[in-house]
């Protein structure tokens, strides 16, 4: 029999975490995050962690679990997950996976197979490459890949080219590693806003970031852990700019962050909903959450 666990997805700002939260509350649930920048204990101001009395009230799972200098991963993840489902299951809570990290989310949904390792020495070189010797490296074995991805997305390129190098250059998509039969049967909800709300809701929390500290922060941290730059910890989206900027004592272009973020939400949406043709939609400003409990304890308990 498969496990069954709640999934809520949905792009930046749409309040995913709310919505768990509020839903872990009506049905004796906890949080299990899936969100790759949130488990760093330094990094705060600038990615939204739930407040600390929200983490009181239920359990809240990979928010504040490891330090920049630790290994963190999207196998380690998948590694951990399962020891923490099985917990929540045997104090008889129901597992809630919510995030944005959406290759966190397809890991656990597919089954990814992810025992084939790549050495992190190498993955820091692939990192080091720049857009055009990425997409060329991909062209050269998987002419299709690289030109679904472009040359602009340098997430995936470098992705792709991990992905590549596991399994000796054979083509072979992010999909195709899902070889083993999924543990995991999800009823997904994807928590929706019309775009023109949800920029306008990523805007404000932002000049919302800046107002609580996230500068000084970026400041304090590259002053205290001056290799902290270099790490996956800074990869989320702004601290990287606004690190840069205090360094050199340029300016930081609050705008570009700002438009960064709704690049992500965009790129966010489409994967909601291109993966996931059978969730539900929840419609955050109707508030009709009895309704997705119905739902829920229908398909949880069934």
């Amino acid at each position: 029999m498969s496990k069954k666990l709640i999934t809520i997805i949905g792009p930046t700002a749409a309040k995913k975490t709310t919505l768990a939260h509020n839903i872990a509350k009506k049905i004796n649930g906890a949080i299990i995050n899936a969100d790759a920048f949130q488990v760093y204990k330094q990094i705060n101001a600038g990615v939204n962690k739930p407040p600390l009395e929200q983490m009181q009230e239920i359990d809240y799972y990979f928010i504040n679990n490891v330090n920049y200098w630790d290994d963190w991963n999207i196998s380690i993840f998948q590694r951990e997950f399962d020891i923490v489902y099985n917990k929540i299951i045997s104090e008889n809570k129901v597992p809630i996976l919510c995030g944005g990290s959406h290759l966190y989310i397809d890991c656990i949904l597919k089954g990814y197979d992810l025992t084939k390792t790549l050495d992190q020495s190498i993955i820091d070189e692939i990192e080091k490459w720049d857009n055009q010797k990425l997409y060329d490296y991909i062209f050269k074995y998987d002419k299709i890949s690289a030109q679904k991805i472009g040359i602009n997305n340098r997430k995936r390129l470098i992705r792709c080219v991990v992905i590549l190098k596991m399994n000796d250059n054979l083509p072979k998509t992010v999909t195709d590693i899902a070889k083993n039969k999924p543990k995991y049967e999800s009823l997904v909800i994807m928590v929706n806003k019309s775009r023109e709300i949800l920029y306008k809701d990523i805007n404000n929390r932002f000049d919302k970031f800046i107002n609580q500290g996230w500068i000084n922060e970026v400041k304090d941290l590259i002053e205290k852990y001056p290799d902290i730059i270099h790490t996956n910890a800074f990869k989320a989206i702004g601290y990287q700019e606004i690190a840069n900027s205090l360094i050199n004592n340029v300016q930081i272009d609050l705008e570009t962050i700002k438009q960064r973020t709704r690049h992500l939400a965009k790129r966010q949406l489409t994967w909601c909903n291109n993966k996931f043709p059978n969730k539900i939609i929840y419609d955050f400003n109707s508030n009709n959450v009895e309704y997705l409990i119905k739902e829920i304890i229908k398909f949880y308990y069934d």
